[in-house]
């Protein structure tokens, strides 16, 4: 055979083989496919569970981080699973910080004051005023008054009487319950007091009342006392009299000083000054 066609015969040889071999190998692997199913194999080792993730609150001081103070929360996984964050173990770290404070506001005043009868009440009152205390001075200034939140707190009108008299007198009076009432007339208003046991004297000074109007058709006096507020006293004897003595008084205080240091020329008839009588229980 010659060389050439020896050499051709050869790869033509060495094709057939290779074929015949990976025919074999693809029959073997079909036949594995359909064979029966193999035993299984053991389970794997279980895993380790994944570390907590753990979170630490604490008080943060006014520094660098919060000017005012506040809280620092820290975060990270619990590694040497010993349930405390260690400071290695902190991957995350933040601030919520408190406010700092404002500048200090002005307070809020309230200022009372005594007004006399007039249009805002008919009886007198009290205006009560409102307003801020801009300059923090303590004191509310007319200038910081709200006008619109100014209030009036009204004294009650006396009951009106079909007869009044001018009282310009002093005097003294026992009602039915043998209770004394002395009149004081004084160069500023003519003044009463209520004593109940006995005359007044310079250590016991009486309290005393400015007479609004006396109304004799229905034995009262409208009075005024030392702060603004109205009152009357009903006399409730159905008859009676009230003595008086004109006298005269530089103030309400000399009523009770030098003028009037004896008040016993009250009862004993004005000391030769005039009396006049005023009936009690209608005319």
């Amino acid at each position: 055979m010659e060389p050439r066609k020896k050499s051709e015969a050869l790869r033509w040889l060495s094709r057939k083989a290779w074929r015949a071999t990976l025919l074999s190998i693809c029959g073997a692997l079909v036949l594995a496919a359909c064979a029966e199913d193999g035993v299984p194999g053991s389970d794997g080792a279980a895993g380790k569970d994944a570390p907590h993730v753990l979170l630490v609150t604490s008080p943060e001081p006014a520094g660098e981080e919060c000017e005012a103070g506040g809280h620092r929360i820290a975060s990270g996984a619990d590694l040497n699973r010993d349930g405390a964050l260690s400071e290695d173990e902190v991957t995350s770290v933040t601030f919520v910080c408190h406010g700092t404070d404002g500048a200090a506001g002005a307070s809020s005043l309230v200022r009372l004051s005594r007004i006399p009868a007039g249009d805002a009440c008919d009886a007198g009152g009290v205006r009560v005023e409102l307003g801020r205390d801009v300059n923090l001075n303590g004191i509310l200034d007319d200038d910081e008054v709200d006008h619109d939140a100014t209030q009036y707190l009204c004294d009650l009108i006396p009951a009106a009487c079909s007869l009044q008299r001018e009282l310009p007198i002093a005097g003294d009076y026992s009602d039915s319950a043998g209770n004394e009432h002395w009149l004081r007339a004084t160069t500023t208003a003519t003044t009463y007091t209520f004593v109940p046991e006995g005359a007044p004297t310079l250590q016991n000074p009486p309290l005393l009342f400015s007479i609004e109007r006396v109304c004799s058709d229905m034995d009262r006096l409208v009075l005024r006392d030392e702060n603004g507020s109205v009152a009357h006293l009903d006399f409730f004897a159905a008859e009676g009299e009230l003595r008086v003595c004109r006298r005269g008084a530089p103030d309400i205080q000399g009523a009770i000083d030098a003028e009037f240091s004896d008040f016993n020329d009250l009862a004993s008839g004005c000391a030769g000054g005039s009396i006049t009588v005023l009936t009690l229980g209608g005319e």
